[in-house]
């Protein structure tokens, strides 16, 4: 797409000069970090569950240079307050805001072993705010990137890099989520994440052609923002629990589908609509169906097993005596949880989830201003991956 290369190219050369701006002239290194949206299995990461997650082609990217003892971070929206180096400790007045996400990423990666030092960085971002795409993990993963470039030889693998991004959202910033979003970001591609051991879990690259199925990801700017749902967030994983617990287990995972569904009634009485719906968004069970299909043809079992999983939700939906308005629900959560945002590919896509390698892809050069030069020409220009 020779339009998407100039645009890309203006882009960079314009974050180029921007750092020029704020911090002068000297050498730079540029990263990216992708958004990712999820194919099937939402908010089944803190079930122990599996996912279906793709990065998409739209990104954070920044430009880079080393710094003494504080981390100073500028981009088209915000200016951060400097992170100082020595001082990694959690602090309950940035509970909530950037600087958390930040100083917690460095805490985790400096208590693992590795390398945390200052740097001066200027980030821009094509990754919608508030449209599912996950833009906090993305900048997560961005600052573990960062470091993982500049300090430590891009020696961190990319599971340990979503596992601090996890950390400092947990425990600096104060949002309970899984780990599926910075897993999807920082492994980039189609991805097929079992979440069984949270400590490691496994990871399987897929190769999909998503046109082979008649799929289209589409992705709408909606303009919201999630900064005031943290509580809403965190009743999700507590109403699935609550539901794994009437069976005797504290994950959804280790709920078998046969028990659920045969006892739905009673569940519904003892934990309510809501958590019953949400247990029924645990696309898991399908995806974990999927990888009974293996072999060579592992990939497109799993893309039909998601498909068959959503066909399977909706008939017991129907089957049980919900009201009009909560059936309607119960749909919509169904389709919600398993994000089967995949309308036929006659529709016309705005995005699509067409293989965005893994983050960290790094440009060494000499100067800022030499590869806003390099940029601003006509040569063929792209990023080493």
């Amino acid at each position: 797409d020779d339009a998407l290369v100039s645009y890309q190219r203006a882009r960079y050369a314009e974050a180029l000069l921007q750092y020029i701006r704020l911090y002068g002239d000297g050498e730079i290194e540029i990263y990216s970090a992708p958004g990712r949206s999820e194919i099937g299995g939402n908010h089944t990461d803190h079930q122990h569950g599996c996912v279906l997650a793709a990065a998409v082609n739209l990104d954070i990217i920044a430009i880079a240079g080393r710094a003494s003892q504080a981390i100073q971070i500028q981009s088209d929206d915000f200016a951060l307050s400097p992170i100082e180096i020595g001082s990694l400790s959690a602090r309950q007045k940035e509970r909530g805001t950037s600087e958390a996400l930040v100083r917690g990423v460095c805490a985790r990666l400096h208590a693992l072993g590795y390398q945390v030092g200052g740097f001066n960085a200027f980030l821009t971002s094509d990754v919608l705010i508030g449209s599912g795409l996950s833009s906090s993990a993305a900048f997560e993963v961005m600052i573990g990137v960062l470091l993982n470039g500049l300090y430590n030889q891009m020696r961190i693998d990319p599971v340990t890099l979503a596992k601090a991004s996890q950390y400092a959202e947990n425990e600096y910033f104060g949002k309970p989520c899984g780990l599926m979003d910075q897993c999807a970001s920082a492994v980039g591609g189609l991805t097929y994440i079992d979440f069984q051991d949270l400590r490691q879990p496994r990871v399987q690259k897929l190769s999909v052609d998503f046109s082979a199925f008649g799929y289209s990801l589409c992705i709408v700017d909606t303009q919201g923002s999630h900064a005031d749902l943290t509580g809403e967030y965190a009743a999700i994983p507590q109403e699935m629990r609550r539901v794994a617990r009437f069976f005797g287990q504290e994950y959804l995972r280790d709920v078998s589908e046969e028990a659920f569904f045969s006892q739905i009634a009673k569940v519904r009485q003892a934990c309510q609509d809501r958590a019953v719906l949400r247990a029924l968004a645990a696309a898991a069970r399908g995806v974990l169906r999927a990888q009974r299909g293996g072999g060579e043809h592992a990939e497109e079992c799993i893309l039909a097993e998601v498909r068959a999983f959503a066909q399977d939700v909706v008939g017991h939906v129907r089957q049980e005596p919900l009201h009009h308005g909560q059936q309607r629900a119960a749909l919509g959560a169904a389709v919600r949880g398993g994000h089967t945002r995949l309308p036929p590919d006659d529709q016309q896509p705005c995005t699509c989830a067409d293989g965005q390698d893994a983050v960290g892809a790094a440009i060494h050069v000499f100067s800022a201003s030499f590869c806003a030069r390099i940029l601003s020409t006509q040569h063929l220009w792209h990023m080493a991956t």
